[in-house]
């Protein structure tokens, strides 16, 4: 039989060294990932692909907001 763990955590700190990382949270309680060569490379698309994603959204709010703004405008 295979025993699974997940840990959830709100990350407070995180450091990067050169085999992997470690995630603290709040209470001081860390997650210890080794990382392969490979691996740090995965890692990287994914983070890349992650916060292209944020920063589009969030252009994609701001133009609502600046949308929405310039209409109030026009209507007063």
């Amino acid at each position: 039989m295979k025993v699974k763990q997940t840990v959830s955590i709100k990350m407070n700190s995180v450091w990067c060294g050169y085999s992997g990382l470690e995630i603290t949270d709040a209470n001081d309680d860390c997650v210890n990932v080794d990382l392969s060569q490979d691996q740090w490379l995965e890692l990287e698309d994914k983070i890349i692909a992650k916060c292209d994603l944020i920063r589009e959204r969030r252009a994609e709010q701001a133009a609502e907001r600046a949308a929405k703004l310039e209409s109030q405008q026009e209507e007063d």
